[in-house]
């Protein structure tokens, strides 16, 4: 079976003004194999909400920005792909 690979795209730069193409880069990563207690989830549906612009500028703001220039809250949607958790069925 071929290595599974995870694409995400991450904010490579806090954008002044617009957010523009070059803010953002395209990542791929292989899949981890998934240990006791974690599970798989395939990602189908993103929000990206306009408050996140706020949290993606260095401006100072009430909204907690970005802790890493690469992770932002986010509600995904997704399916289960692999779990190896004991309190899910």
């Amino acid at each position: 079976m071929p290595e599974q690979q995870n694409k995400s795209i991450v904010l490579a730069s806090r954008p002044i003004g617009e957010p523009i193409a070059d803010n953002f880069r395209l990542e791929t990563t292989s899949l981890p194999e998934v240990k006791d207690g974690q599970v798989l989830i395939k990602v189908l549906y993103l929000s990206l909400d306009p408050y996140m612009r706020g949290r993606m500028s260095a401006a100072k703001s009430l909204l907690n920005l970005c802790q890493s220039v690469r992770l932002c809250r986010r509600k995904p949607r997704g399916l289960l792909l692999s779990q190896n958790h004991l309190n899910m069925p």
